[in-house]
């Protein structure tokens, strides 16, 4: 299962599965306290942003080349893989998007209306160069 939600959703959010991951996207720091029932977890800085521009920061191949070896290394069929960015709208459906075409997921994009495709292309293009989720 993969659950994208805004940082005010993640901060009560409770998973049921014992092994639940997340995935934790932000363009500020500090992040939000999660409850503590995450096995494991991981957290980018980058932008909700489709172009370069100089006072901000697209995502990266080495960020989406981490969330791949991410989910690879802690999402199985029985788990739970949670992403949340600050509102759950841009960053986050882009990752879940990604990794649901990837792994042949079911993903309801029609839920977001503002998915971040820059996202969702960039770990796409990795995947295709380093193939590491299959």
């Amino acid at each position: 299962m993969i659950t994208v939600l805004s940082k005010f959703e993640a901060r009560n959010y409770v998973s049921k599965k014992k092994n639940a991951s997340v995935i934790r996207i932000s363009s500020i720091y500090p992040l939000i306290k999660l409850k503590d029932c995450f096995k494991n977890e991981i957290k980018f800085y980058f932008d909700d942003i489709i172009e370069d521009k100089d006072s901000e920061k697209l995502i990266t191949k080495k960020e989406a080349e981490e969330i791949l070896i991410f989910v690879k290394e802690n999402y199985t069929e029985d788990s739970e893989l949670v992403i949340h960015c600050d509102y759950g709208k841009g960053r986050s459906p882009g990752v879940a998007e990604a990794i649901s075409i990837i792994l042949r997921k079911d993903f309801d994009k029609t839920k977001f209306k503002d998915i971040n495709y820059y996202v969702s292309k960039k770990i796409l293009e990795v995947n295709r160069e380093k193939r590491i989720l299959w």
